[in-house]
């Protein structure tokens, strides 16, 4: 939602930012997720807006979580990735 007019900026913590990799796990079993879904649905595939944004993550994550949240953080420019120790 960062793309709508009235919000200044974000806060992300612990996201799922790349569907990709459900399309091979139980998990899509459910979902039933399709290529053109994951493109769309997920938030790494959707343009830099430009404002401010905090991605904060456990460093106690899943390791899966803790690189989807590194690299979301260093594909925004000006995005600041705060790892919280301890969670």
């Amino acid at each position: 939602v960062l793309d709508h007019a009235a919000v200044l900026g974000g806060l992300s913590v612990s996201g799922v930012f790349d569907l990709a990799p459900i399309r091979n796990s139980y998990i899509n079993d459910k979902l039933r997720l399709t290529e053109a879904e994951i493109r769309r649905l997920s938030p790494m595939a959707a343009p830099p807006c430009g404002k401010p944004l905090l991605v904060v993550y456990g460093d106690r994550e899943l390791p899966e979580l803790r690189r989807q949240s590194e690299t979301f953080a260093r594909s925004r420019v000006g995005a600041v990735l705060l790892p919280f120790a301890g969670h």
